[in-house]
């Protein structure tokens, strides 16, 4: 009997923490066609943290406040690979020098334009692709 091989498909997993599902929902249906992409919303923080090691990019609609950081700390101390997106609701300079030392990978504002997400989400599944997930 012959054996086959198959190289092993990794399924980019994506979790998005915000109060509503918005942003889950028009992901969810942005990426219908794509098998090897999963969403996942995360409305409390505490759910988050627990599957944290577990995500390979995360959505974060936050407010630019310490509690956020609190979050982003927490996040990175259980997955330091996953790449950070945080969608915030008011321009805060501070905070985002503070957020970027935190690992956040990419800032924008609550109110962007769907297309600017999602092209950013495929940029780093890209990135992350070519050199592997973790």
């Amino acid at each position: 009997m012959g054996t086959s091989t198959c190289d092993e498909i990794h399924m980019a997993r994506i979790f998005v923490h915000e109060p509503t599902s918005l942003w889950t929902a028009e992901l969810e249906r942005t990426f219908a066609t794509q098998r090897d992409v999963s969403f996942r919303w995360h409305p409390h923080a505490s759910d988050l943290l627990n599957d944290a090691s577990q995500a390979d990019v995360m959505v974060l609609v936050v407010s630019p406040e310490d509690a956020s950081l609190d979050l982003i700390r927490g996040i990175r101390s259980r997955n330091s690979a996953a790449r950070l997106i945080c969608l915030v609701n008011e321009e805060e300079p501070d905070w985002e020098h503070l957020a970027r030392e935190c690992g956040v990978t990419s800032i924008l504002p609550d109110v962007s334009v769907k297309f600017r997400v999602i092209e950013l989400i495929e940029q780093l599944l890209s990135v992350s692709a070519s050199g592997g997930f973790h």
